[in-house]
């Protein structure tokens, strides 16, 4: 029984632990550009930085959310960065149920970048890349904010 309790132990401290005191900017950075393709500048506020885990879920389920305020002089870097992505859509599929996405799912795993009134919104393809950590990130180019929400399943 101690043998089983250890190695469980070992296997869940082997799991990254969004809220440890190790999780840093450049983790922020790079979860971003692993879903999005979305380069951060290197100076952002961080104004949330929250993971919630699911009390009693087996498998150390967590949801998480980012909330970061950039800089307005880097804003037109952005912009740039995801109209000039492979990544945007310039069709402006702005739900799942749009056949659109037949073709999308065809051309990337990642998803879209689509256009929104107050900025950009990255809809996620719904595919097994993307199940076990669906996720929603908006770039409010009004606020100069950008949004994550993820839920690791």
């Amino acid at each position: 029984m101690k043998k089983h309790f250890l190695l469980i132990l070992i296997l869940f401290n082997s799991c990254i632990d969004l809220t440890s005191s190790e999780w840093t900017k450049a983790d922020m950075v790079q979860l971003i550009h692993k879903k999005t393709d979305l380069s951060l500048p290197d100076r952002f506020k961080v104004l949330l930085d929250l993971a919630t885990h699911t009390e009693g879920a087996f498998d150390s389920d967590y949801s998480y959310q980012l909330t970061i305020e950039y800089d307005k002089l880097v804003e037109q870097e952005i912009i740039n960065q995801i109209i000039e992505s492979p990544l945007f859509d310039i069709t402006n599929a702005t739900n799942y149920n749009d056949p659109i996405w037949e073709l999308i799912q065809t051309k990337t795993q990642k998803g879209i970048w689509s256009h929104q009134e107050n900025g950009f919104k990255f809809l996620h393809c719904n595919n097994a890349i993307n199940r076990p950590e669906p996720f929603y990130l908006t770039v409010d180019t009004i606020t100069n904010k950008i949004s994550l929400n993820l839920t690791h399943l």
